[in-house]
């Protein structure tokens, strides 16, 4: 399953935008396709920044950068393969799956 031209270019502005946001200590909290707006030109843009923490590197022990690169993760499994992971287990097994590795 290699990526094509267009979702290398997705990804990659996507990963600028966070790159931008987790300099100046902003977690997004809500990567997902749905919160992915993509123009005519191919200009990408994260919107939806109702879940968005500003962190503390030093005292913020929930949720930092590693969420958003978690949801990324997933967000470029689900523009592959057109599925969203784990899609057919119940979302306890999901979490057990997740968590046990």
């Amino acid at each position: 399953m290699l990526m094509t031209n267009k979702e290398m270019k997705f990804n990659f502005f996507i990963l600028s935008g966070l790159n931008y946001l987790h300099h100046r200590h902003v977690v997004h909290r809500d990567i997902k396709c749905a919160n992915i707006l993509v123009d005519v030109s191919g200009s990408v843009k994260l919107p939806d920044y109702g879940l968005a923490e500003v962190i503390n590197y030093r005292r913020d022990k929930g949720y930092g950068v590693a969420a958003d690169i978690w949801s990324l993760g997933c967000t470029v499994l689900e523009m592959l393969t057109c599925k969203t992971p784990y899609s057919n287990m119940e979302a306890v097994c999901i979490t057990f799956t997740i968590l046990l590795g």
